[in-house]
């Protein structure tokens, strides 16, 4: 994937997220991040909590969307064989909906005037560490090739490093970002799929079926790995 065509699947991805469906709280960029010293000491640090690699991509803004929930996208382009997509769920709000609806509480309190940010970001980090929805990342790196070891397109689920789920379609920004919103926000996805009884002309699950098709197969694999465990889009 070229850098130009990667960064057309970003601006795809926002406009899904901000004009469609309404789901961020902050459009941070439109062009692929570049590589954050800073994040990347806490980020590949072993001894790093989930919650200190979350706040550290907060508080150095190294995202390209925020959601609402708190969640993050990452995206991340290096050179046509090597590319990184990313989910950063929030550790606190993420997957709980008690937990999201407190922070609303919260947000039309300080509408209101009856609470500052402060005070909300105090009371955020009251509530319970619940890590309801794993860290994602896809990682296409066809440098690193290792047969079984190290698949050329891959997810990493979770933190643990050495779990690769290999792949056999090369995801973008789009496809990935359109993932995440079918797995992790059924009210956004399914309240526009004609698939969940809506009445639509834009079906976000034929969409995502068609961009899938639009990705060529990965014929990285050999007939061996084949034969193995991965997921297609076929």
């Amino acid at each position: 994937m070229t850098g130009d065509e990667f960064r057309r699947r970003i601006v795809q991805a926002v406009n899904l997220i901000h004009d469609e469906l309404g789901l961020d709280r902050t459009i941070s960029s439109n062009r692929s991040l570049e590589v954050n010293q800073d994040f990347n000491e806490v980020a590949l640090n072993k001894c790093s909590t989930y919650s200190e690699i979350y706040r550290s991509a907060v508080s150095l803004s190294y995202y390209n969307v925020m959601l609402e929930d708190f969640a993050l996208l990452q995206f991340s382009w290096d050179s046509d064989e090597s590319w990184r997509l990313a989910y950063f769920p929030n550790p606190w709000i993420s997957g709980s909906e008690d937990a999201k609806n407190k922070f609303m509480e919260w947000e039309a309190l300080e509408a209101l005037g009856r609470l500052d940010q402060e005070a909300i970001t105090s009371l955020l980090d009251e509530l319970p560490y619940t890590g309801a929805i794993p860290p994602i990342r896809f990682e296409y790196a066809r440098s690193q090739y290792k047969e079984i070891a190290h698949p050329v397109a891959h997810f990493h689920i979770g933190r643990h490093t050495e779990n690769r789920w290999a792949l056999a379609r090369p995801l973008d920004p789009l496809t990935f970002t359109m993932m995440i919103v079918r797995m992790y926000y059924g009210n956004s996805w399914t309240s526009n799929s004609s698939y969940h009884g809506v009445q639509t002309d834009t079906c976000l699950e034929a969409r995502f079926v068609a961009e899938l098709n639009r990705l060529r197969l990965v014929h990285d694999f050999t007939d061996f790995e084949r034969r193995s465990l991965h997921f297609t889009s076929q």
